[in-house]
C-alpha cells in the first residue's frame, strides 16, 4: 500500500469505515436543505382543513334552506296525560287519565278569526224627501207659468206653492180648410221631490183628474170653433219629471233638454240655462223665464 498523503484532507467515508458509498451530499458539497419546506407543509395542511370545515358549512346550510317548513300540519301526540283537579271546600281531587291515542282533533288557534266574507255593499236607500226640499222647490216655482211651445199652439203648467198644478192645452189645427182649436186641461199634484244636487230636482205626478171645461175653451178660442181632447200628455200619474234651475251650467244639462230637431229652443243666459225647466216623462219640455 501506499503512504497516505499527509497533504490530503480526510473524506467523510473515510472517516466512517461502514459507509460503503459516498451520500449524494458528499458528492455535492454545496447542495443545502431547503428551509421552507416545513413551511409549505403546513401551510396545504391549513388550506385543506379550511376547506373541509367550507364544505361542511355548506352542506348544513343547503339542507337546512332545503328543509319543508311546514307548521300548519298539527303535530301529533302519541301519549298526552291529563289531569283534572276538582276543588270541594278544602279538598282536592286529582284524577290522572292513562296515555291516549293520537289525537285527530284540530289545534285551536288563539289568533283572531277571519271575518267571513261579506257582499259588496250597496249603495245607502235614497232617504225620503223632507219637507223643506219640497217647500224651496215649489216656493220658487209658485206662480210661475211653464210654457211648451209649438206651432199654433202651447201646453202651459202653472205650479203652486202647495205642490199642485194646473196644466192647458191648445192646438190650432187645420182639417179640409177648416180651423179648429183644439184644447184639454188637468190638475195634479208633484210630490217625493228629491235633490239631485244644486240645480236639479226630481219630482213624481201624482193625483191627476181632467178639468176640461167650457171656460177653457173660451180662454183659448181666437174665435175659432173649438174642441175638447183626450188626455195623452207627459204629465200622467206615476210619471217622473225633472226639474232645472235657472243657475244650472249649460255643461251639466242634457242636449236634448236645450235642442229640438238640432236647434237651441231657448236663448241661455250666458254659460247657464237662464230658466225654469220642467221636463216630463214623455220628454216634453216646459220652460220658464227666471224674472
Amino acid at each position: 500500500m501506499y503512504d497516505k498523503n499527509p497533504h490530503e484532507k480526510p473524506r467523510p467515508y473515510d472517516q466512517n469505515p461502514h459507509a460503503k458509498y459516498p451520500s449524494p451530499y458528499d458528492q455535492n458539497p454545496h447542495k443545502k436543505p431547503n428551509p421552507n419546506r416545513n413551511s409549505i407543509i403546513i401551510a396545504v395542511c391549513i388550506t385543506v382543513a379550511a376547506c373541509a370545515v367550507i364544505g361542511v358549512s355548506l352542506f348544513f346550510l343547503i339542507s337546512t334552506l332545503n328543509k319543508p317548513n311546514d307548521t300548519s300540519k298539527p303535530t301529533e301526540t302519541t301519549e298526552s296525560t291529563v289531569q283534572v283537579t276538582q276543588t270541594s271546600g278544602t279538598e282536592t281531587d286529582t284524577a290522572v287519565s292513562a296515555a291516549a291515542p293520537p289525537s285527530t282533533a284540530v289545534p285551536t288557534s288563539t289568533a283572531k278569526p277571519t271575518d267571513p266574507p261579506t257582499d259588496p255593499p250597496t249603495e245607502p236607500p235614497t232617504p225620503e224627501p223632507t219637507q223643506d226640499v219640497a217647500a224651496e222647490l215649489f216656493q220658487r216655482l209658485s206662480g210661475r207659468e211653464l210654457r211648451f211651445g209649438f206651432v199654433h199652439g202651447s201646453q202651459d203648467v202653472t205650479v203652486y206653492s202647495d205642490g199642485t198644478f194646473n196644466m192647458l192645452y191648445h192646438h190650432l189645427v187645420y182639417d179640409n180648410s177648416i180651423r179648429t182649436m183644439q184644447y184639454f186641461s188637468k190638475a195634479g199634484s208633484f210630490i217625493n221631490v228629491k235633490k239631485i244636487n244644486n240645480f236639479t230636482y226630481s219630482i213624481r205626478i201624482a193625483d191627476t183628474y181632467t178639468t176640461t171645461s167650457e171656460a177653457d175653451a173660451e180662454k183659448v178660442s181666437e174665435g175659432y170653433p173649438t174642441k175638447a181632447v183626450e188626455d195623452s200628455f207627459g204629465l200622467y200619474d206615476g210619471g217622473e219629471a225633472l226639474v232645472y234651475m235657472p243657475e244650472a251650467p249649460l255643461s251639466q244639462i242634457p242636449e236634448s233638454v236645450l235642442n229640438k230637431g238640432g236647434k237651441m229652443v231657448i236663448t241661455p243666459n250666458g254659460d247657464y240655462l237662464g230658466y225654469y225647466c220642467l221636463v216630463d216623462a214623455k220628454g216634453t219640455r216646459y220652460y220658464a223665464k227666471a224674472y
